[in-house]
């Protein structure tokens, strides 16, 4: 098969899907059950118009070079988990959803008839073909799980449940805070809080623009700088050029930082807030940040852990490291209170099992 006809039948595969879930919004009673349907027919749909466009691509310059697939669903092992949790916290409900059940088994078909064309295309197709083909395998994939997830709940549980229950913050676009005023830091050189916030915050960007999300950053070095959030290899770049030039020479506090960035964020975002300040009045910014729809997590980065990292034996410093760790202390209460995620790096620590 040639890549034009794998695209062609890729695109009856589709319109077949969309089909599926179009009938399945129609027969539907549950007000949830319409939402998840019509969300997986608009992505359907969305696939259609995507081959349609790399058909004509491909026709006129025998090339693929458009942008990459995007879907508004997380991925298949998030799914997974969100559902698990799920079954531990709700009571099962009694019903009939006979009608809906069947609708999910005729979507969950489709999807698996669709992903098997795909794998099939993954194999046997050039390199071109097979980029653009395992894109949808994994997205449909994904679809494939949407459902199972339904089906499991439906069964299970009694009642279906709406996307966002799948921890979809998880795959929001994300601005990243990097606190670099010089009276937070500690620790010198390599082992220093400056250079571990930089490399919590080149983990976090290379992460969210391999899951394909927007990224934005605003640093607080020897002046404020701020990249706006875009996606792909070139904002990477740019971020990780910003994160290379910086140092922890900066004067503005965090509390001023966030006053001043945070409204440019829009709903739907996440604020990660990278710092090993101590002082709990810049929480206070993040406060209202759930009602616009925005969410926030914070990573501290414990500066006495490094200034002891930098010497040996007893002196009058103990005592100032002591009373930033009560600090730390009461900086993680301020967080918990507010229902801020948060995550805790020391030196020493591993960054991928800390950020997991």
């Amino acid at each position: 098969m040639t890549v034009a006809e794998a695209i062609k039948t890729g695109i009856l595969y589709e319109k077949k899907v969309h089909a599926t879930y179009l009938a399945a919004v129609k027969r539907a009673e549950d007000p949830i059950a319409r939402k998840v349907f019509v969300t997986l027919a608009d992505e359907e749909q969305g696939h259609v118009n995507y081959l349609e466009s790399r058909l004509s691509e491909w026709q006129k310059d025998g090339r693929l070079a458009g942008e990459k697939l995007r879907t508004v669903l997380p991925a298949a092992e998030r799914i997974r988990g969100g559902l698990k949790r799920l079954r531990s916290q709700v009571a099962q409900r009694k019903g009939s959803h006979a009608a809906e059940l069947e609708s999910l088994r005729q979507a969950l078909a489709a999807e698996e008839e669709t992903s098997a064309f795909y794998r099939q295309m993954v194999r046997e197709l050039p390199p071109a073909g097979q980029e653009l083909f395992a894109r949808f395998l994994e997205i449909e994939d994904g679809h494939a799980a949407v459902v199972q997830a339904e089906i499991d709940s439906v069964n299970q549980m009694g009642f279906w449940f709406d996307l966002k229950e799948f921890d979809l913050e998880q795959t929001a676009d994300v601005w990243l805070f990097v606190d670099l005023d010089i009276g937070v830091q500690g620790g010198t050189g390599d082992v220093s809080t400056v250079e571990e916030s930089l490399r919590v915050a080149a983990s976090i960007v290379h992460d969210a623009i391999v899951e394909n999300r927007a990224v934005g950053v605003t640093t607080s070095g020897h002046r404020l700088v701020s990249i706006p959030a875009d996606r792909g290899p070139r904002q990477r770049l740019k971020i990780m050029q910003l994160l290379a030039a910086v140092d922890g020479d900066g004067h503005a506090p965090l509390g001023e930082v966030l006053l001043s960035g945070l409204p440019r964020l829009r709903r739907g975002m996440t604020a990660v807030i990278v710092t090993p300040s101590v002082d709990r009045s810049w929480v206070r910014a993040l406060t209202s940040l759930r009602g616009r729809g925005v969410a926030a997590a914070v990573v501290t980065v414990d500066a006495s852990s490094y200034e002891r990292a930098g010497r040996s034996g007893r002196n009058e410093q103990d005592d100032e490291l002591a009373a930033e760790s009560q600090q730390r202390r009461a900086l993680s209460f301020a967080l918990a209170e507010y229902d801020l995620k948060s995550y805790a790096v020391a030196e020493g620590d591993d960054l991928g099992a800390v950020l997991a």
